[in-house]
């Protein structure tokens, strides 16, 4: 991340290691200023670093571990920590206020990076923590479908420091299953700043679920919520900031077919809205190349931008 000054933020899993031999998955974050020189690192006992957030003056740092979180100031000293465990952070943001949030799951990691992935898709529930800016407790949210599989992925804050959460989460499970989901969408939650529950809503191409799998989230400045994701073609949804409503849904099937490279066909990753509210998302397609282009076909994948204009904001599908 860029800071406000234009300086570089990143964060990353190191090992530390004592001098029995004895070794452990350890957070460091380092900060280049704008010609590339180093300007400090850091390093704290937090396991695997997932995430990161700065505020809005880009002056305090925020980063999250599958073994807690750790509050810096802009030249590098530790403001505050938490431990949590054995839950694994997914995202991490900061309100105007200062107060952090954290989205983990339980149970999906171990402290030392040993993915658990059958807890993952085994009645797992997304986790919402609220931290005081001193990084001290200050309340926290489960959501759980049913009892199913819920699989957290990404959070955002509105303007009116409501946070919104997003995961995986099983909408049917299989005839005569008990543990075995059927069909996914996208399980979205928002709470006010006081952790009250406002509304819930889930998205999926298929009234049964599927595959569907969000990867980002955007709000706007009126708080609607904006979510891509899907697997096989691009799925994008727009709810209203009040009831959490579906008020758009943008599909793009790039009809390519199935690659060894990317057997899930048009994959997005990401999404933001831009100074003039029209929506960007990006990933990988598979989509047939026009006739001009070199190859017609790239087994191995091309990214793929979309905009959708902001006057596409009617009932129904959009169109690019």
């Amino acid at each position: 991340s860029l800071d406000s000054s234009g300086n570089a933020i990143i964060t990353g899993t190191t090992e530390g290691c004592s001098y029995s031999g004895n070794c452990w998955p350890e957070l460091v974050t380092l900060k280049y200023n704008s010609s590339g020189t180093l300007l400090w690192e850091k390093f704290f006992n937090g396991g695997i670093a997932v995430s990161m957030a700065l505020n809005d003056a880009g002056n305090n740092i925020y980063v999250a571990g599958s073994g807690g979180i750790v509050r810096y100031d802009a030249s590098g000293n530790e403001m505050c920590s938490s431990i949590h465990s054995p839950e694994t952070a997914f995202d991490i943001d900061v309100d105007s206020s200062g107060n952090i949030y954290v989205l983990t799951q339980d149970a999906w990691a171990s402290a030392y990076g040993y993915y658990d992935y059958q807890n993952m898709y085994n009645h797992s529930d997304y986790h919402l923590y609220k931290y005081n800016a001193d990084c001290t407790d200050a309340w926290d949210r489960t959501f759980d479908n049913d009892n199913d599989d819920d699989i957290p992925v990404a959070l955002a804050i509105d303007s009116s420091n409501n946070v919104v959460v997003t995961g995986q989460s099983c909408i049917s499970r299989r005839l005569y299953s008990t543990d075995s989901c059927q069909g996914y969408a996208y399980g979205t939650v928002k709470y006010n700043s006081a952790g009250t529950h406002l509304w819930t809503s889930h998205f999926s191409r298929e009234s049964y679920g599927g595959s569907d799998r969000p990867t980002g989230i955007v709000i706007d400045p009126a708080g609607n919520v904006y979510l891509t994701g899907g697997v096989g073609k691009y799925g994008t949804v727009k709810y209203g900031s009040d009831d959490g409503s579906e008020i758009l849904r943008m599909m793009f099937d790039g009809g390519g077919g199935y690659s060894s490279y990317f057997p899930e066909g048009d994959v997005p990753c990401c999404i933001a809205l831009d100074a003039d509210g029209n929506l960007l998302v990006t990933g990988t397609t598979m989509a047939v190349r026009p006739p001009d282009f070199p190859g017609n076909f790239n087994d191995q994948g091309d990214w793929m931008t979309i905009k959708y204009w902001s006057s596409n904001d009617i009932d129904g599908d959009a169109v690019l």
